[in-house]
């Protein structure tokens, strides 16, 4: 065996022992002593946060599903597109040429006979129709389409259907206009709003068809205070240092506040000074006029200049 190779040997098995040796010195240290330096946290998480956390998803999802519900038109019927009450008065009128209304078994059957076709009409559809409107599209007292945003209103279901009237609907036309056309926030409840907004009114803002039941006005303040939002209170748990520099943001204090030093060194072969500390003015225009210094603490010596 040459040298070279029983030194690799040698080497393979010193490997194992130290690693035999280490593990063994660590097993003869006390258990005690390896627990007595952990300190555990008191707890996995903050419960305030988490808290807030909860508060502010309410808050976000009860502003949106607000605004949702106010900016989804209510569906109108369709029946109401058509004018389907007017249908009616059309096929009245052309009664004549039907069976219950002709003469070959004697007189015309006159408005006031329960057999004549007007009055079958009212009693086997227009009743129907009547409370089917009213009661699913129509909102009590407001006849208005587009769940009451619309200028254009629905036309009032007659309760009893003339003789001699024509059918003439562009109900549609102008409901396709009109949403055509439709801007947003044309009413005062259809913009963006802040959490103080619906903590101030909740009831307003879910006013089409029908104003919703509002909202109590304590959830959305005790969640915005739960979320960290009034700064008056503030958030539930310490909040971490914060440094600005606001105040070195303005023009006319150019060289009258220090630089802020980077740390960096810049070293240049031909400008004077060759070395020196880097640092950052902040104000607008407003720059960096270094001077010779790279020894010691890295401080930005130079000046702020316009």
């Amino acid at each position: 065996m040459t040298v070279k190779h029983y030194k690799k040997t040698t080497a393979y098995i010193k490997r194992p022992l130290i690693m035999m040796s280490l593990l063994a010195f660590i097993m003869l240290i006390p258990l005690k002593q390896v627990i007595a330096q952990i300190t555990p946290a008191p707890t996995p998480c903050d419960p305030a946060y988490y808290e807030s956390m909860e508060h502010r998803a309410w808050l976000e999802a009860q502003r949106e599903i607000t605004q949702n519900q106010n900016l989804i038109y209510k569906p109108d019927s369709v029946l109401a597109y058509t004018c389907f009450d007017r249908y009616l008065h059309e096929l009245a009128d052309h009664a004549e040429d039907m069976f219950s209304e002709t003469t070959r078994w004697g007189n015309v059957l006159s408005g006031s006979q329960a057999n004549h076709m007007n009055d079958a009409l009212e009693g086997l559809v227009v009743d129907a129709l009547q409370t089917y409107i009213q009661s699913n599209f129509i909102s009590p007292g407001d006849q208005r389409l587009l769940g009451g945003r619309s200028s254009t209103t629905s036309t009032p279901i007659s309760a009893n259907i003339p003789n001699g009237s024509s059918y003439s609907c562009d109900i549609m036309q102008n409901i396709w206009m009109e949403a055509k056309c439709y801007n947003f926030m044309e009413e005062p409840d259809d913009g963006f709003f802040t959490f103080e907004n619906y903590a101030a009114d909740a009831s307003g803002k879910r006013l089409f068809p029908t104003p919703c039941a509002a909202v109590p006005n304590a959830l959305y303040t005790s969640s915005i205070t739960g979320a960290g939002l009034d700064p008056a209170t503030g958030p539930p748990w310490p909040q971490d240092t914060t440094f600005t520099y606001l105040d070195r943001m303005d023009a006319a204090s150019c060289g009258t506040i220090d630089p802020i030093a980077t740390g960096v060194i810049v070293t240049r072969p031909i400008q004077t000074p060759q070395v020196y500390f880097e640092g950052v003015c902040l104000q607008p225009g407003c720059h960096y006029m270094p001077v010779a210094g790279a020894t010691g603490t890295p401080v930005a010596n130079g000046t702020c200049v316009p």
